[in-house]
């Protein structure tokens, strides 16, 4: 995942000070040019979910992060640069931390996991755009 920042220095710091608190989650981070901030960081996040799609022929033998996992990371980067973009800055995933914050619903912080977190989550439709995990408080705005 594609991170554009003005503060680089402080989301990377950020990042690593995430994952130490998630047992079994490890950062890797890259440092690129961006257009439209001052750097990018190329994250990708090693955790308790499921094999990770490599692009290539499938699944590799990396386990990736869970969505919760990922979810701590990313309130970790928007806590450090509210005005962080995840992913293209023409199509974000995440344009900046209100937007990450009422797409995720308000579930995550960077002090670690919701309580009742888990491996995979089950979505439901709730509604337009939105959907709920059926075993747990999660929830998702794609709006």
């Amino acid at each position: 995942m594609r991170i554009h920042t003005d503060k680089p220095d402080e989301v990377r710091q950020a990042i690593y000070d995430a994952t130490r608190k998630l047992p079994g989650v490890y950062a890797t981070t890259t440092s690129h040019g961006s257009r439209s901030h001052a750097g990018a960081i190329e994250l990708s996040l090693e955790g308790n979910g499921r094999a990770k799609n490599t692009g290539q022929y499938g699944a590799g033998y990396e386990i990736g992060a869970t969505w919760d996992e990922w979810g701590v990371v990313f309130a970790a980067i928007f806590d450090a640069d509210s005005d962080a973009v995840a992913g293209s800055v023409k199509r974000p995933v995440y344009a900046g931390e209100v937007d990450y914050r009422r797409k995720t619903q308000y579930r995550f912080d960077a002090d670690g996991l919701p309580e009742d977190t888990h491996q995979r989550h089950a979505w439901k439709d709730a509604g337009t755009r939105i959907q709920y995990c059926t075993k747990c408080s999660a929830g998702r705005n794609f709006s």
